[in-house]
């Protein structure tokens, strides 16, 4: 039973998470340098995209195109990627598993790049599932792969973990100057915030202009609140001993409280959030029925958890739709009868 939840959360996750993408303002560059003005599909992810969608119109026909159709292409305010033809180290980063080799593995790919820092010195990002890489340029030279690699060594019979830092001395090699040295550059991390801030400061010395292209990184967030409500229940006793001896305590307007941990998923444009929320809910009452009395005094515990979708319009309101699992709740009554309960709730 808890697979079949856990699939069908997973699945909705999926859905949800597929809901997300929109279309914003953007632009694409063809091979014969004309510009053109578009919608492009904009899906929340950190990876660089191999291919990208996009329409003429709001209600035009969806295109796809890929590094060999497009020189670049860019969303408003927003990302921008270049394709090139790159030679890259195609070595993987899983460290679970390492290459014996210091050197790169070179691949010649062609590939959209993000731009990151846009100047006399450019910074790119590539990066998909298990391989993250740096590119950059100076003036009119080629595109080339700033070189990180960790590679396993083998020392008397034991392994150990290299590190190749040869974009270090690409970087002294093609930028020396003021702020960058060997100072500067020894301290240098293959990281995406440290290598821009030095193409940044690089190109200030240089007193040439740049534009910076940082690439949204959307992180998820945590919120934890206390959730009272109203309940409306009615609770009903079935005499399993006696024939005929039934209690119906009615309906009965009460009070639930609960707390809810919501979690926000990074890359959905925070609106897909899992939801848990503890509930704790009370019922008390009393009936006579002929010459027997029957006291109810019942608690309960709910554990649901499940997916919240947050739906943003453009008038700064916001609404959400919920989909919870709910296992069966757990009854504690403080005083014990041998007979079903049947019990029934409406929560608002």
């Amino acid at each position: 039973m808890k697979t079949k939840v856990l699939l069908v959360i997973l699945i909705l996750i999926a859905v949800m998470a597929n809901g997300q993408a929109r279309f914003d303002k953007g632009y694409f560059i063809d091979h014969q340098n004309a510009r053109v003005e578009c919608l492009i599909k904009n899906v929340a992810r950190a990876k660089t995209p191999a291919e990208f969608s996009y329409k003429l119109s709001e209600s035009g026909v969806l295109f796809v195109a890929q590094p060999k159709d497009v020189n670049e292409f860019g969303i408003y305010d927003g990302n921008r990627f270049i394709s090139s033809e790159v030679m890259i180290d195609a070595s993987s980063d899983d460290e679970q598993n390492p290459s014996d080799e210091k050197n790169p593995v070179w691949s010649k790919q062609l590939v959209f790049l993000a731009v990151l820092v846009d100047g006399e010195a450019t910074l790119y990002h590539y990066k998909i599932p298990g391989m993250e890489r740096f590119f950059f340029k100076v003036g009119n030279t080629s595109i080339q792969q700033l070189v990180y690699k960790r590679f396993r060594i083998e020392m008397n019979h034991q392994y150990q973990m290299g590190t190749n830092n040869l974009f270090r001395n690409q970087i002294l090699s093609a930028m020396y100057g003021i702020s960058i040295n060997v100072t500067t550059v020894d301290k240098l991390t293959y990281d995406l915030d440290d290598l821009s801030r030095l193409f940044i400061d690089y190109n200030k010395e240089k007193n040439s202009g740049y534009s910076v292209y940082h690439r949204k990184r959307e992180n998820g967030a945590f919120h934890l609140r206390i959730t009272p409500g109203l309940n409306i229940t009615s609770v009903a006793v079935d005499n399993s001993l006696i024939a005929l001896v039934d209690f119906d305590f009615g309906t009965q307007a009460g009070f639930r409280i609960g707390i809810e941990p919501e979690l926000i998923f990074p890359y959905t444009h925070k609106s897909l959030a899992l939801v848990l929320e503890p509930t704790f809910q009370y019922f008390s009452g009393s009936k006579v029925s002929g010459n027997q009395k029957m006291i109810a005094k019942l608690y309960t515990v709910e554990f649901p958890i499940g997916l919240r979708y947050y739906i943003h319009t453009k008038k700064s309101l916001t609404f959400f739709v919920n989909a919870f699992f709910i296992a069966g709740p757990t009854l504690h009554p403080i005083r014990t009868f041998t007979m079903k309960v049947r019990r029934s709730r409406v929560s608002i």
